[in-house]
């Protein structure tokens, strides 16, 4: 998989991170680029908590599991780029349902993962399209039940 194309991560982020991890999740969100989106549906995430999002925190994909009341905000964007800081403030300011919010920054392989390893935030999930049956969880004490 080339490494900088957008819609082809998007394309396995449908094909394989959602059987694996998001059940049969509903596609609210999905940009081809940070410019356009191919689908907003914004009266459903109106419905779920989002007044609004700035344009530049948007995720590239929204999914909402039903099942886990969760909703994934995936950013699937070329190596070297990962879900921010202010991105998730600004997003976390925008929400006020009760979903859980999963952060996931989409990678294309090991390679990208290497790259961007040292601007990934803390509390988000990594998943590489390569090894689509695992995540990497930036976030310890939720896996090892340890104490605050």
């Amino acid at each position: 998989m080339p490494k900088n194309n957008h819609n082809q991560l998007s394309k396995a982020v449908l094909e394989k991170f959602v059987p694996n991890f998001a059940g049969k999740a509903e596609l609210l969100h999905i940009a081809d680029d940070p410019q356009r989106d191919l689908k907003a549906e914004q009266q459903r995430l109106t419905e779920l908590g989002f007044s609004s999002i700035l344009p530049e925190a948007m995720p590239d994909i929204i999914l909402y599991d039903h099942d886990r009341n969760r909703l994934f905000l995936l950013t699937a964007t070329p190596a070297g780029t990962t879900i921010t800081g202010s991105h998730i403030e600004i997003i976390k300011e925008a929400y006020s349902g009760d979903a859980e919010l999963v952060f996931v920054t989409v990678l294309a392989d090991g390679d990208s993962f290497k790259s961007t390893l040292d601007a990934i935030n803390w509390g988000t999930k990594i998943w590489i399209a390569t090894i689509p049956e695992h995540l990497v969880h930036m976030d310890e004490a939720h896996f090892m039940d340890l104490p605050d």
